[in-house]
């Protein structure tokens, strides 16, 4: 784990497991648009992306359903807690 990995970002970390590498960064807080519309709650904004050799899938559409998969799931956590 390496925590800072990426200079400009307000939070980075960058893990290896195995061939399994990740690269996570968190920009903002931001000013949301219109408050009425959130709240108090806030907004999660996520842009989720693998790496093109990373797939067993060729095609462009069933990476871009494996990437709304995962995007769905990580938002869902998120807004648990």
């Amino acid at each position: 784990l390496q925590a800072g990995a990426v200079p400009n970002a307000a939070g980075s970390a960058y893990v290896e497991q195995g061939r399994t590498k990740i690269l996570a960064t968190v920009y903002g807080p931001r000013q949301a648009g219109e408050r009425g519309q959130h709240g108090a709650e806030g907004v999660i904004f996520l842009d989720l992306n693998f790496a093109p050799f990373c797939s067993r899938y060729e095609s462009k559409e069933e990476n871009e359903k494996r990437m709304l998969l995962y995007s769905s799931i990580l938002q869902r956590t998120l807004e648990s807690v």
